[in-house]
């Protein structure tokens, strides 16, 4: 498959480049005192950056890499400091059984298509594609890892000095720019639950449902984290409570019959010969940009196609969560609800 992925992108940088030499020779034509350079496949043309300009990014994560790989096409000396020991930032270290909440058909950077099926995949399977990420586009000697930086001060020369501890040895680093891509949720916080005497822990300690068996559990907050592990919890502990402050829809990743045992079917899409259509993705009902992966015509099929099977499967609590779907979709914006004749 990496072959074929290979193959696939080489012929469209292949065409991309021509489109772009084309361009660049009427640029260089018209402004003749002017220097330009040719971007990425997903990037415009756009003026070189200053000679030696150096930038250091922050975290090698999906943002950092990209940063890393766009930075280096228009030819800054860029690099990127991990305190890890590779790629892939919160999904390297994340909880055994993290799948990606969307599919691989959207997951994937718009300039290098993960191949295959679309399916759900596993924490250790998107470390393993960002790796293939690194290694198409020849990102090795721009990463930096076991780098652990403590600190960055903004000189007044517009400078900036970057403190940093490498395998026990501290550093100092100077750069012309500074991108942080360390991700939202970098830092653990821990909600303060006066009186509560027993074990509390943050979703960032979580590894499998092993830690909870035979326990009462109440889980804080409705985001991504606590649902999946609101479900492995249930398998296993004496109770789960979840606690949110605002009442948020939940849906399942599957639309169909495969709902009932989302883990089970996630782990089966991973195996030759599994077969999951789009339809069957919650995504298709949720998602805009599905929409743009298709034509008109072939995503209006793929919508028929739902409505058809969720009715012959009577599935009654499919319907009625795309109605809530739908409902909050329109409340959210003005004038949801009337016909764009009425607006």
């Amino acid at each position: 498959s990496e072959i074929t992925e290979k193959s696939h992108h080489v012929h469209n940088t292949q065409n991309q480049n021509r489109h772009h030499r084309k361009v660049l020779t009427k640029l260089t034509n018209h402004y003749p005192n002017s220097t330009f350079t040719m971007g990425s496949s997903q990037s415009s043309v756009s003026a070189m950056p200053p000679k030696g300009e150096r930038v250091l990014i922050i975290g090698g994560g999906p943002s950092g890499l990209v940063a890393l790989k766009e930075l280096r096409e228009k030819g800054f000396d860029a690099t990127v400091l991990e305190k890890a020991a590779g790629v892939g930032g919160a999904f390297r270290v994340a909880y055994d059984h993290m799948f990606l909440t969307i599919s691989t058909k959207l997951m994937g950077y718009s300039d290098f298509a993960w191949a295959g099926r679309p399916r759900y995949a596993p924490r250790a399977e998107y470390v393993e594609y960002l790796e293939r990420y690194v290694s198409f586009f020849q990102l090795e000697d721009g990463l930096s890892f076991n780098t652990d930086v403590t600190g960055a001060v903004l000189k007044g020369s517009g400078e900036w000095e970057v403190e940093a501890e490498k395998d026990g040895k501290k550093m100092v680093m100077k750069a012309d720019r500074l991108i942080i891509c360390t991700g939202s949720n970098h830092n653990p916080k821990y909600a303060p639950v006066p009186g509560f005497t027993g074990e509390t822990m943050h979703s960032s300690d979580w590894r499998s449902n092993k830690q909870v068996a035979g326990k009462r559990v109440m889980i804080i907050g409705n985001g991504e984290s606590s649902a999946d592990i609101a479900a492995d919890s249930a398998e296993i502990a004496e109770s789960v409570v979840l606690w949110a402050r605002r009442p948020i829809p939940m849906g399942p990743r599957f639309l169909n019959q495969k709902s009932g045992d989302e883990l089970s079917s996630m782990e089966a899409m991973q195996h030759k010969g599994s077969r999951t259509e789009m339809w069957e993705m919650l995504e298709t009902s949720t998602t805009s940009p599905v929409s743009q992966l298709q034509s008109p015509k072939a995503y209006s099929d793929i919508r028929i196609d739902w409505v058809n099977k969720t009715l012959k499967e009577a599935n009654h609590d499919v319907a009625h969560l795309n109605a809530i779907i739908f409902k909050n979709a329109c409340s959210s914006v003005e004038d949801g609800f009337k016909r764009s004749d009425q607006i």
